[in-house]
């Protein structure tokens, strides 16, 4: 009878474990969907200028609008092709500007 009991106690306690297991997972989860959410679908942009057409209307400059929107962070540099057509630089074959 008493080990009926404990043996009734420990599945109660395995059980209350894995459902606040399972509700820490459903939470993260969800806060994961919202966070994919944010930079998915299609992003209305300026085929001249690249600012995205944002919630309210507004035209946002492309870094602010990912930068507002996520964890990124932008760094600036010239690529090869700009750097030759915009500066008439020519970069050896690994570098960067």
């Amino acid at each position: 009878m008493a080990a009926d009991l404990v043996n009734g106690l420990i599945r109660g306690v395995v059980l209350v474990g894995l459902a606040v297991l399972v509700s820490r997972v459903a939470q993260q989860n969800a806060q994961l969907a919202r966070r994919v959410k944010q930079l998915e679908g299609l992003i209305p942009i300026c085929a001249h200028c690249k600012r995205i057409l944002d919630e309210e209307k507004h035209w946002t400059r492309l870094e602010t609008y990912i930068v507002e929107r996520s964890q990124a962070e932008f760094t600036h540099g010239v690529c090869p092709e700009c750097a030759k057509i915009h500066y008439g630089l020519t970069a050896p074959n690994d570098a960067s500007f």
